[in-house]
């Protein structure tokens, strides 16, 4: 199937200037088509780009572009859960959007492990008493995983029965621990504690459907680490530990927070004036922009479209496509559901941990059903080497 990026990473991938890419366009080296969202930008050919990159003049060696593979959204490994295609997201072959729709994140875990259909269990482990008063929802997992790390079995010793089984039980131990608190966990679903969690259950509705569609999205960041871990025959809490590391970056699941900030300034100098100066600063925006959708994140999209508008945050889309035309991401679809039923700031890693954690084990189910290491090779940058 054919693939086609925007401007901005076909110019990272090539490193020329643009009047460079323009240029073998119209010598016919790279098909381009009009974005059918938006008639004022181009799309570019995926496949002709990389093998520009290959050709130029021995410039680029195929190994360059497959490091740039990592940074440039190129797929590198194999898997059946989940992709991106054409901007569509889909789970085992099935829409995620349309799947969403009418299921919950229970249904998506099952889908996804391809298992019966999954229920909360009761915890089977002795929590630590002094992790609950903490409200860092990644400190507090972190800690209570692998203070019971010792108890967690080699995934290569497991199979796949047991593997989904484990699964289970470490994702119900995960939602316990994230929504403390709440009793009778067991007969209700993960959005339903959700939403009793934060004491907003006309918010449950919504929450049941951002779950879903945030449950996994390919290779990110945080599945990758999980993958690499569990390649290695560690158990499935070693690879939720690695996943929950890597989502705890700023530029994964704490995206809201550089957002927050974002949202802040403009209420000290203005929208437009705030946008100039964070582009001006890092040359990006927050909660907008992803490489796998050029038309804009259909995760985000969808969830908008359930919301009501809220001024300020309609007004920094508005301003940030005028300036930039980048879409906003699911990140930015966080926050504006955190605005408008008055969530808690840093619900949006709650609710990332509960779904994404559904993704992460099924990859861990694939990985270690694999039985391979993830080795890829460095390139070395010097050639000083001495014999």
């Amino acid at each position: 199937m054919e693939t086609w990026i925007n401007a901005s990473k076909a110019l990272s991938l090539l490193k020329v200037r643009p009047q460079t890419l323009y240029a073998n366009v119209s010598r016919g080296k790279i098909r381009t088509k009009q974005s059918p969202n938006d008639a004022r930008k181009s799309l570019y050919h995926s496949g002709d780009i990389v093998q520009l990159c290959a050709r130029k003049r021995g410039q680029r060696k195929l190994e360059d572009v497959a490091l740039e593979a990592t940074v440039n959204g190129l797929p590198i490994m194999s898997t059946s859960i989940s992709t991106v295609v054409n901007g569509a997201l889909f789970y085992r072959d099935r829409n995620a959007v349309n799947l969403s729709e009418n299921c919950h994140l229970e249904d998506i875990a099952s889908h996804l492990w391809q298992c019966d259909k999954f229920q909360l269990s009761p915890p089977n482990f002795i929590p630590n008493d002094n992790i609950f008063d903490n409200t860092n929802p990644i400190e507090k997992l972190t800690l209570e995983i692998a203070s019971n790390l010792h108890l967690g079995l080699f995934s290569k010793d497991q199979d796949l029965a047991t593997l989904k089984e484990n699964a289970k039980n470490l994702l119900s131990q995960i939602i316990h621990i994230l929504f403390s608190g709440i009793p009778d966990k067991k007969e209700r679903k993960i959005s339903q504690i959700a939403s009793e969690f934060w004491s907003i259950p006309e918010a449950e509705e919504d929450i049941r459907y951002i779950l879903c569609l945030l449950a996994d999205h390919e290779l990110n960041a945080s599945t990758f680490a999980n993958r690499v871990v569990i390649s290695t025959g560690a158990s499935l809490n070693s690879g939720i530990l690695a996943a929950l590391s890597a989502l705890n970056g700023p530029l994964h699941g704490k995206m809201y927070i550089e957002l927050n900030k974002l949202i802040n300034r403009t209420q000290q100098i203005g929208v437009e004036s705030a946008i100039k100066e964070r582009i001006d600063l890092y040359q990006s925006i927050p909660g907008f922009s992803h490489p796998l959708y050029p038309q804009g994140d259909i995760r985000c999209k969808a969830i908008l479209n359930r919301l009501p508008a809220t001024n300020l945050l309609e007004e920094i889309k508005e301003t940030t496509y005028k300036l930039t035309g980048e879409e906003p991401n699911i990140d930015f679809a966080l926050v504006y559901l955190v605005k408008h039923y008055n969530l808690p700031m840093n619900s949006p890693i709650y609710l990332y941990i509960a779904a994404r954690t559904v993704g992460w084990l099924a990859h861990s189910i694939e990985q270690a059903s694999m039985g391979k290491l993830i080795r890829p090779r460095a390139k070395y940058k010097t050639s000083s080497i001495t014999h």
